[in-house]
């Protein structure tokens, strides 16, 4: 007879699950030690001495200041209190007679070359301030290039409103009020007191 043999079972592979590794065990108790963190340095900062504050111009040994005083609105006309308080400014030579002049506020740091002529006069006396000064309009303000608009506008705009004279004898007894005094010399000129604390503001009496 003839025998059928089953046929061959055929087996399918499973695919394996891919391996995971394990954790390492953790490491066994060990006895709590206190750690002290460590104390930061401290780096010392040293402490600088303040800036010395700026030096003044080499050309005056004084802190420049106008002929303004609050009475001369009182004394002498407008125009007189505008050159006084806004166009002029004292200062004082550096030579060893430290005479006192005043100055054009406007070209005062120009070279002497591209300035006027009289940027910078010489009174000869305390009563000699008033014509020096008077001089100075005529000769060299109105010439001066430096001087702002606005001031040249409002300049003219008084001497045509205020045509009083006013008390030329104050701007003597106004100049010692400041501190000035003639210098008792053949060449004259004018020179601060040297007991005189320099001041912006003083008042008359």
């Amino acid at each position: 007879e003839h025998i059928q043999t089953p046929p061959p079972q055929i087996v399918i592979p499973q695919p394996k699950a891919p391996s995971i590794p394990l954790p390492p065990p953790p490491p066994p108790p060990t006895a709590s030690v206190d750690t002290v963190s460590p104390v930061p340095k401290v780096v010392a900062v040293p402490v600088l001495p303040p800036p010395l504050p700026p030096q003044g111009p080499t050309t005056s040994t004084l802190t420049p200041k106008s002929l303004a005083l609050p009475t001369d609105p009182e004394e002498i006309n407008s125009l007189h209190c505008f050159v006084r308080s806004e166009l002029l400014e004292l200062f004082q030579s550096t030579k060893k007679d430290g005479r006192v002049g005043l100055r054009c506020r406007y070209c005062v740091n120009i070279p002497k070359k591209g300035r006027a002529t009289m940027g910078a006069f010489y009174p000869k006396s305390l009563a000699d301030i008033y014509r020096t000064t008077c001089t100075w309009q005529r000769v060299h303000f109105r010439v001066c290039q430096h001087v702002p608009q606005a001031l040249q506008a409002k300049y003219w705009q008084l001497k045509d409103l205020d045509r009083t004279r006013g008390k030329t004898r104050y701007w003597a007894t106004s100049a010692k009020h400041l501190g000035l005094q003639d210098i008792d010399t053949d060449r004259g000129g004018v020179c601060f007191r040297s007991d005189q604390t320099l001041t912006s503001t003083l008042t008359s009496t």
